[in-house]
């Protein structure tokens, strides 16, 4: 029995609007979150911060649904970091696709979808410095450039295009969000990624925190640039492995919860020990950060072990 005070509670929703300045992003955003009770978080360029530390920022912001407190919308999010580089930051990129993947990895857990404000170019270039606005950007021209960047943009989430000029934000369009989320995962416990998996990833158990990351943590997930977390998820940014077909959970937790799967891995022994125990079939494979400390040059097996399930499921 997992709880004997009712139902477990899951975790709640988080809602990602994207886009240029003048897009209707942040009325869209507001609206949202008054017909959901959702909190709403807004992010500007913070010009200031120090950016090893803006993914934690992130991260702390979706907390309220990652713990299953209340649904969150963010007001721009990592997704707006690539298109800003240029136009703004002089091509300095705060984050890279490592962090990005450890991001929405743990933004499936909370069913995330990402809604791209693109209404029509002259209505954003109108839009632009309107009324006193205060712009980040400089001029109509690094507005074109931010929005080419965002036409272009991709993410592992769920998404959909809204142009606020030809449909107002009501709460049929609140129900359409609801069909794209993913299930949302026990809050209880701290896995990741989709319900909805062709692979299950085993990992250990949680290691010791760091300035880097948020105090609750999540399998696989360290914005610390040295540590196994960031280069395996370089790895599988690299082979193009979507995020939304893994599911992840360290043998530390509740691993009742995994969802039904052909293709289970243990990520080490003590993964697979916890595994075992519960009768539950997996292949094991070593543990990344023995494979990073020992066996660097050599290929990472799983990548591969990954690439081939997904390949057959593919034919």
């Amino acid at each position: 029995m997992l709880h004997d005070y009712g139902p477990p509670v899951r975790s709640k929703t988080i809602t990602i609007f994207e886009g240029a300045d003048g897009c209707g992003k942040s009325t869209a955003a507001r609206k949202y979150g008054m017909l959901t009770n959702a909190r709403y978080v807004h992010f500007g360029n913070e010009p200031s911060i120090d950016i090893r530390y803006l993914a934690k920022l992130y991260m702390d912001a979706m907390m309220p649904a990652l713990l299953g407190y209340q649904d969150v919308v963010l007001d721009r999010c990592w997704l707006s970091e690539t298109p800003y580089a240029n136009a703004y930051r002089r091509g300095k990129h705060r984050l890279d696709p490592a962090d990005y993947r450890m991001l929405e990895r743990v933004a499936l857990r909370c069913g995330a979808v990402v809604v791209w404000c693109q209404p029509p170019i002259d209505v954003m270039l109108e839009n632009f410095g309107a009324d006193g606005r205060e712009e980040y950007l400089p001029s109509k021209e690094k507005l074109l450039e931010v929005q080419q960047s965002y036409m272009a943009a991709t993410t592992q989430l769920p998404s959909i295009t809204y142009d606020y000029t030809a449909t107002s934000f009501t709460r049929g369009l609140c129900t359409v969000l609801e069909s794209l989320r993913y299930p949302r995962h026990l809050a209880y416990v701290a896995s990741a990624g989709s319900l909805r998996p062709s692979i299950v990833l085993v990992g250990d158990s949680f290691a010791n925190h760091n300035n880097f990351d948020s105090i609750y943590q999540y399998p696989l997930v360290s914005f610390k640039k040295t540590g196994c977390s960031y280069w395996l998820a370089k790895l599988l940014e690299d082979a193009d492995i979507p995020e939304a077909r893994l599911f992840w959970v360290n043998a530390d937790q509740d691993l009742r919860v995994i969802p039904p799967c052909q293709h289970i891995f243990a990520l080490g022994e003590l993964a697979s020990k916890h595994l075992t125990y519960l009768g539950i079939s997996h292949q094991l494979v070593n543990h990344p950060q023995h494979h990073k400390r020992f066996c660097s040059s050599d290929p990472y097996r799983l990548i591969e072990m990954i690439q081939q399930v997904l390949s057959r499921e593919a034919l």
